[in-house]
């Protein structure tokens, strides 16, 4: 149900069978750091097995990203650059999905109505890893010449999670790490696009990573952000 491995200088593999259905995925919104979100997830397992990483991209405390939580929570962000961006979900038929946010409604009320329609829960990521079984990180991830954030994180090595659907529909949830060793400076997106492709994910997408880079598995924690207290977003999955 719940298969972790860690590589050192690479990052933590946890593949996960039939997310939405035997697995649930959930997003949860609220501070508190990784230590909350992992026992959170933890309580709700019934089988003992949970994972939490951190979420959507954020601003002094504000989402960056739209949000859909199982409890029909919904966050539409106001961020403009949002709709350049990529997001995951799980559909009605508790299917992982990859979504692009340009081809949902730009209004808000069809916005919600879209989301409410298609996904039990969303969160938007940033740039596209994988489409179709290849690697389009460089093609995909944002470079917004009105933006310096974006190019940054289109292009510099760092710790960041991604999460990645395989042609079985299994989840691949990918925790690029770094600073294991003094000269480990963690993964491009399109280095772990490859990481990913060499494992089967077909279609993926990163999250928010730098210092918001966390993980926790089974209740433990296994990687800390730097500024965990403050990140408000949290992926959490148990079964």
């Amino acid at each position: 149900m719940l298969d972790h491995s860690h590589i050192p200088e690479t990052g933590h593999f946890l593949w996960i069978d039939k997310p939405g259905a035997s697995f649930t995925i959930d997003v949860h919104v609220g501070k508190g750091g990784i230590a909350s979100a992992a026992a959170l997830a933890h309580r709700k397992a019934k089988t003992g097995k949970s994972f939490a990483i951190n979420g959507t991209f954020f601003y002094a405390g504000r989402l960056l990203g739209d949000v859909l939580t199982l409890a029909g929570h919904l966050h539409l962000t106001s961020e403009p650059k949002a709709r350049k961006r990529f997001g995951f979900a799980i559909t009605l038929f508790d299917q992982p999905t990859i979504y692009e946010r340009a081809l949902l409604p730009e209004a808000p009320r069809e916005l919600e109505a879209s989301y409410r329609a298609t996904y039990h829960a969303a969160l938007g990521g940033l740039g596209r890893l994988l489409a179709g079984g290849k690697n389009v990180a460089d093609a995909a991830t944002l470079k917004d010449t009105s933006g310096q954030f974006f190019l940054d994180d289109a292009i510099r090595k760092t710790s960041r999670p991604a999460l990645g659907i395989d042609k079985s529909g299994r989840l691949l949830v990918f925790v690029a790490t770094e600073k294991e060793t003094p000269a480990h400076k963690g993964m491009r997106p399109a280095e772990m696009a490859d990481a990913m492709q060499a494992r089967g994910v077909t279609d993926a997408v990163f999250l928010d990573g730098g210092g918001s880079t966390s993980l926790a598995v089974n209740g433990k924690v296994l990687v800390k952000g730097g500024n965990d207290s403050s990140i408000p977003c949290w992926v959490i999955g148990y079964g």
